[in-house]
C-alpha cells in the first residue's frame, strides 16, 4: 500500500513537473518575447520574470532587445511650426508639374496623329495625281489615235476640221492683220481649201 501511494505521489509529481517546464518560460532583462498562438501574436512580454503559456497551442519566440532594427520607407514629416503656405506652395508646384507632363504627353500625341494624317493625306494627293495623269495621258493617246485614223481616213476632212477650231480660237479674241488671200482663209474662199471655187456635182 505504501509502494503504490509512493508511486502515485511520484507520478503526480512528474506530470506537474512536465506540466510546468511545458507551461512555464523565462524571459531575461536582455531579452523580450511575443506568445504565439497557432502562429498569431497573442502576448508581447517586453518585461523580465517568469510567465506562463499554454502547452502545445501556444509557443514563445524571443528576441534581443538590446539592438533592433526598423526598415521603414522614407516620410516627410511637417512640423508643427513647419507653415500651411509653404504646404500648400509645394502642393500646387507638385500638382503643376503633373498637369505639364499630362500636356506634354496630350501634346506629343496630337502631333504624331497629324503627322500620320498628314502623310496619309499626302499619300493619297500623290496616288490621285497619278491616276489623273495616267487617264489623262490614256485620254490623250485615244484622242490622238482618232485624229490619226481620221486624218488617214479622209485627209481633206481633217484639215477643214483643224482649220475650223483654229477660226474658233483665232477670230473670237484675237486682232490679226491679214490679207484675204491668206492661206489661213483658204476654206473662206474654197471649201475643197485649194483656193478656186469649188464645182457643183453633176
Amino acid at each position: 500500500m505504501l509502494k503504490a501511494l509512493s508511486a502515485t505521489v511520484v507520478v503526480v509529481l512528474g506530470a506537474a513537473l512536465a506540466a510546468a517546464y511545458f507551461a512555464l518560460f523565462i524571459v531575461h532583462q536582455n531579452e523580450q518575447a511575443i506568445v504565439l498562438e497557432f502562429g498569431k501574436p497573442v502576448k508581447i512580454i517586453s518585461e523580465p520574470g517568469l510567465y506562463w503559456k499554454v502547452p502545445v497551442v501556444q509557443t514563445v519566440d524571443y528576441f534581443d532587445k538590446r539592438i533592433l532594427d526598423l526598415d521603414t520607407a522614407s516620410q516627410e514629416v511637417t512640423a508643427s511650426d513647419q507653415n500651411s503656405k509653404n504646404i500648400f506652395d509645394r502642393m500646387r508646384a507638385e500638382r503643376q508639374r503633373e498637369a505639364a507632363e499630362a500636356r506634354a504627353e496630350g501634346v506629343g500625341a496630337s502631333n504624331r496623329i497629324k503627322a500620320d494624317a498628314d502623310r496619309q493625306v499626302t499619300v493619297i494627293k500623290a496616288d490621285a495625281i497619278r491616276d489623273g495623269e495616267r487617264m489623262r495621258g490614256d485620254a490623250d493617246a485615244e484622242r490622238n489615235r482618232i485624229f490619226a485614223d481620221a486624218f488617214n481616213r479622209d485627209p481633206d476632212f481633217f484639215a477643214f476640221y483643224r482649220s475650223m477650231q483654229a477660226y474658233e480660237t483665232g477670230i473670237k479674241d484675237t486682232r490679226m492683220l491679214l490679207a484675204p488671200d491668206s492661206e489661213f482663209f483658204k476654206y473662206f474662199n474654197s471649201p475643197s481649201g485649194n483656193g478656186s471655187p469649188s464645182q457643183p456635182k453633176r
